[in-house]
């Protein structure tokens, strides 16, 4: 069985099937980590989201869920590389996509190694495998979304104070992370229920999603 092709070389079932763009991708996959992490604050109460961190999740009876999500966030930002590379032709842009691209390994990785509790003293290969993933995704973004909101900035000038706002939200929570625990910790002789470090990583975690999905949504509707 055939169809009939256009005059363009396209048949008729591929001019009438929907297409998903890479912006169309990057905010569902990105919207899809947001409604995954939600459930597992539902579903694991005993990871206290006010001192554990959200990749504890992966340890809990319904782990799977926990890297699912991971591996989501990473499908979202490899499909922002490819909605952003258009509008980023700037030196700062190309850098800030290496360094997207660098939180997507962090991403994969970090759904492979489950990190080690906080409240164990133990550390194993597994867990450090997902500190390396932490190191790699956390600052990774931080860079790309700094890069990024630079080099977009200029393109899109009339979004340029939202982009600043954005692009600067991950910085902010990021270096917030290890002032607040050197304050808060050795009152409370290491991670406890008094320390929200886990409030803090989920406000980093809600400055990404609300980066990507800023970003890909205008990316997709301002012409390069």
């Amino acid at each position: 069985m055939s169809f009939p092709v256009t005059s363009d070389g396209e048949s008729a079932v591929q001019r009438t099937a929907p297409r998903v763009t890479a912006a169309q991708l990057c905010a569902g996959a990105v919207t899809l980590f947001a409604v995954l992490v939600a459930l597992l604050h539902v579903i694991e109460p005993e990871f206290g989201p006010t001192w554990r961190f959200v990749s504890e999740y992966s340890n809990g009876a319904y782990g799977w869920i926990m890297r699912l999500a991971f591996f989501t966030m990473a499908v979202g930002c490899a499909a922002a590389i490819a909605a952003i590379r258009p509008h980023a032709h700037t030196k700062p842009g190309v850098v800030g996509l290496f360094f997207l691209a660098i939180t997507v390994v962090g991403l994969v990785m970090a759904g492979l190694f489950n990190q080690d509790s906080i409240t164990s003293n133990v550390a194993t290969r597994e867990g450090n495998l997902h500190a390396i993933a932490s190191m790699l995704g956390i600052p990774g973004f931080v860079l790309a979304s700094l890069l990024l909101g630079l080099s977009l900035a200029r393109r899109w000038p009339s979004l340029r104070t939202r982009l600043i706002v954005l692009s600067t939200a991950p910085l902010i929570t990021f270096v917030s992370m290890p002032l607040y625990m050197a304050i808060a910790m050795p009152g409370a002789g290491g991670f406890d229920p008094a320390v929200w470090v886990g409030l803090i990583n989920r406000l980093f975690l809600v400055a990404m999603c609300g980066w990507l999905l800023f970003v890909a949504s205008h990316a997709e509707r301002v012409r390069p």
